[in-house]
């Protein structure tokens, strides 16, 4: 899978097992972060948005179960999220001139849904 092939970059992350969790990544330094969902229900929060900088990479992977993702409206987002089996469903939106969040992963017989908010 592409997830496995990304050279390792030194990043924070965060995994739900059998249950369901939010987390709110911090954006004044966000550059890398790992987001693992397994049979469970995660969500994706991003606070202080006006201080992102840019070019910031979410790897995601969501196996059997929910993942939502809440990206700012000001942000311009790029993806790369490989579906086998679940839907991967990613809301219209954002700004052609803003600071690009690129989320890339996995989605195993699950569902991913990436809102602008």
């Amino acid at each position: 899978s592409r997830l496995r092939k990304t050279p390792f970059v030194k990043s924070r992350s965060r995994s739900v097992r059998l249950s369901a969790q939010t987390k709110y990544i911090d954006c004044k330094n966000f550059s890398n972060y790992r987001y693992s969902v397994y049979l469970g229900s995660g969500s994706v929060y991003f606070e202080n948005a006006d201080k992102y900088a840019g070019g910031g990479v979410l790897n995601i992977k969501c196996e059997l179960g929910n993942l939502e993702i809440h990206v700012p409206s000001e942000w311009r987002l790029a993806t790369d999220i490989e579906t086998t089996l679940g839907n991967t469903e990613v809301e219209q939106g954002g700004n052609e001139s803003g600071p690009l969040l690129t989320i890339k992963g996995i989605c195993n017989k699950a569902n991913v849904q990436i809102t602008f908010t």
